[in-house]
């Protein structure tokens, strides 16, 4: 059975089992509402076990409405996410994400652990031409150069995130073996993330996210970024989220261009919305701009959309389409380095498994 449908068999599941059954309805004063269970009351606290967020600690002054019995519906203004503010277009980052600050019920300083393994493929468009390349003698074209064209990959990557009620820290891992057509040249990717997120109220809280990278079908040797930001929940619901993310960044890289191996400072925006359909799929969507501040040719965007299908409580089925522009890859390498052949633009599809352990 092809992804595609496997994801679509997954969702009709999920939609088919979701209904009124029987549970704790909570209703908080900044709007959001929850279901799930009331574990116990204490202290001027709730301890509460929500299906999809987990474990959570609840202030009793926070609550407006608590109900225990068939599941209530969300209202209209609880179900939709609200639009986005406006705001200057400054941070980075597309997997700092929105963080859900959590501890377990009987003890919220004792950390949760979310890991998950994940596993899948890649179809990548080409990064250099593959015809006439510019500024090239007649007849020499990126192919009979055996530069990299169509790529198709295999990923495998690890995910280890640590929450409590006030930080969520998280690590992760991911390798890449592509295959680029024409050349079939073999390429091994790899890159390593982690962030660390600090609450400071309900809706507010520090991102710090140091990241490294390496991608040889880009000519990328390396790629190490330190972000700053602060993240903003927009909407924070247990049917949505939407965090925005500005913050200040320092990059060093070496990418084939006269800034490679130099300390840059740079500025950014990131965006992350995440929407459950029910317990069984979800969609995500983020966005991230950055760019040098001190030369504006120095600029990456990068804009990624997916949907995810839980096939039980552990695997889940992920399908995911993602955009990239960046302004600051260098030309060839030498001999050719007076061709500027590689492209700026890319477009990737993937496809996997994820498993939480």
């Amino acid at each position: 059975m092809k992804p595609a449908r496997l994801l679509l068999t997954a969702l009709a599941l999920g939609a088919a089992v979701t209904g009124n059954a029987l549970a704790d309805s909570i209703r908080l004063k900044n709007g959001s509402a929850l279901v799930g269970t009331v574990t116990k009351t204490e202290a001027g606290k709730i301890y509460f076990s929500d299906s999809i967020l987990g474990e959570l600690v609840l202030n009793e002054a926070d609550v407006t409405v608590s109900k225990s019995g068939p599941t209530v519906a969300p209202t209209p203004a609880e179900a939709a996410p609200s639009a986005p503010t406006a705001g200057p277009a400054i941070s980075v980052a597309a997997s700092a994400g929105s963080a859900n600050f959590q501890g377990q019920a009987k003890d919220p300083n004792k950390p949760v652990w979310t890991n998950s393994f994940s596993v899948g493929g890649s179809y990548n468009s080409a990064i250099f031409e593959q015809g006439q390349l510019k500024n090239a003698p007649a007849g020499v074209t990126g192919a009979a150069l055996k530069l990299p064209g169509r790529t198709y990959g295999v990923q495998a990557s690890l995910s280890f995130m640590r929450t409590t009620q006030n930080d969520a820290h998280s690590l992760d891992f991911a390798q890449t073996i592509s295959d680029s057509q024409p050349n079939g040249k073999i390429a091994d990717n790899f890159s390593s993330v982690f962030a660390w997120n600090h609450k400071l109220t309900e809706r507010t809280y520090t991102v710090s996210r140091t990241s490294y990278s390496i991608d040889n079908v880009k000519n990328i040797d390396y790629s190490a970024i330190q972000l700053f930001g602060y993240g903003y929940k927009v909407t924070n619901t247990q049917q949505a989220k939407f965090d925005v993310i500005p913050g200040l960044l320092l990059m060093r890289e070496k990418k084939g261009n006269k800034y490679d191996d130099e300390t840059i400072v740079g500025a950014g925006f990131a965006e992350s919305f995440l929407y459950h359909f029910n317990p069984y799929a979800s969609f995500e969507q983020k966005m991230l701009y950055r760019r040098s501040i001190k030369d504006s040719d120095l600029y990456v965007f990068d804009a990624y959309i997916g949907f995810k299908g839980m096939l039980s409580a552990n695997l889940g089925l992920t399908v995911g389409v993602s955009y990239v522009y960046d302004n600051t890859l260098g030309p060839l390498p030498a001999p050719y380095s007076f061709v500027i052949a590689q492209k700026k633009d890319l477009i990737q599809t993937t496809y996997g498994l994820q498993y939480k352990f």
